[in-house]
């Protein structure tokens, strides 16, 4: 219908060559990019629950440097947002402190984590470049 073609014509130009990645497709990258990069769980060190308004369950990002096979760990840190301010975030249009000012960016817990959300969503924007080229 045309609410389909509105959605991708609206997010489109965030993207030059692709449409705007889906929720799980951002969320696997980014559980990818944490599990392949030692020194940024090292720099991180921490649990990340993300609520994405238009997700149906939130994804827990666990980015210690070292787990104790504790399968529901306590976030530190809960980010909301919606998926378009997380599209927006991972092509650079805005930044996290930016989305935080506007009040698209909630934040709960350890703030001093939340300063360096930059660093994982840098290391998804990687490793969603890489998983759409093997596309």
């Amino acid at each position: 219908g045309t609410s389909l073609f509105y959605r991708v014509a609206a997010t489109t130009p965030t993207y030059t060559s692709m449409s705007a990645p889906s929720i799980s497709d951002i969320m696997t990258a980014m559980t990818e990019a944490v599990e392949m990069d030692g020194q940024l769980r090292k720099k991180f060190n921490a649990v990340v629950l993300f609520h994405v308004q238009e997700a149906s369950t939130p994804c827990l990002v666990d980015a210690r440097k070292s787990r104790n096979n504790d399968n529901q760990p306590k976030p530190d840190l809960q980010v909301t947002t919606s998926e378009e301010t997380l599209q927006d975030l991972l092509a650079q249009k805005t930044t996290p402190q930016k989305a935080f000012m506007k009040g698209q960016l909630k934040i709960k817990g350890n703030m001093g984590l939340a300063m360096k959300l930059k660093a994982i969503l840098d290391a998804t924007r990687k490793q969603l470049a890489v998983t759409t080229a093997r596309l």
